[in-house]
This record gives C-alpha cells, sequence and structure tokens, in this order.
C-alpha cells in the first residue's frame, strides 16, 4: 500500500523539514483516501495522525509554515471524524444531512495545503 502514496506529484513549495513534507504526503493522501472509502494501513495512519498532533501539542515545529500545516492536519482530522459521524448518521436516518457540505470543506484543506505546501492529496 506504500507504493499508491508516492509524492511524486508533490514539490516541497514551502521548504519543510524533508521528514515533515513526507510524513504530511502520507498523511494527506490518506485522508483523502479513507474519506472517499478507500482502505489505508491503519497502523501507518494511526501512526502518522499521532506524529503530527504531538508535534503541533507540544509547539515542536521548526517555521509558520510548519504551525500552519500540523494546525490543516489538525482540522482534517477533526472534520473527518464529523464526517464519518455525519455518513452513518444520514445512513440510518434515511434523511441527507450536513455532510455534503463538510466533505467540500475538507477537500477545501487539501487543496489549500496543495497550494500552500505543494503536498498532493491525490495520488
Amino acid at each position: 500500500m506504500i507504493s499508491a502514496c508516492s509524492n511524486s506529484a508533490s514539490t516541497n513549495k514551502a521548504n519543510l523539514d524533508e521528514e515533515v513534507f513526507e510524513r504530511g504526503t502520507k498523511l494527506v493522501q490518506y485522508s483523502y483516501m479513507e474519506m472517499n472509502g478507500e482502505d489505508v494501513p491503519e497502523d501507518e495512519y494511526k501512526e502518522l495522525l499521532s506524529w503530527y498532533s504531538d508535534k503541533l501539542e507540544s509547539g515542536d515545529y521548526s517555521s509558520e509554515d510548519e504551525e500552519l500545516l500540523f494546525s490543516q492536519l489538525e482540522l482534517i482530522k477533526a472534520k473527518q471524524g464529523l464526517y464519518a459521524i455525519q455518513k452513518v448518521n444520514e445512513k440510518f436516518s434515511g434523511e441527507s444531512g450536513d455532510s455534503d457540505s463538510n466533505r467540500e470543506e475538507i477537500e477545501g484543506i487539501f487543496k489549500e495545503i496543495e497550494n500552500n505546501f505543494g503536498i498532493s492529496y491525490k495520488n
């Protein structure tokens, strides 16, 4: 599955630390895949989410760009949790809700990350 997430379409626009950029590329692509119902390597995905959360919480970033990326990744994580809950609720209630607008917001964050940092969310 690692080969499914390559950074060939990504270019490090903000000159982020190489590890931050590579992990960010994987995390963004895994997040996008998960949102689209694709399988992701669960252990690696959780480790990446945890790594970024820990860095943001501890203030362990070397630039404002890294802080912005970490914050955007945390926002995606939170919004994806809400999106999943909304989809389940819509499925069981039979009513449409706000999941489509939430999905659009998440996709907007993916596009911002791509524009600001060169991290492609589509592999």
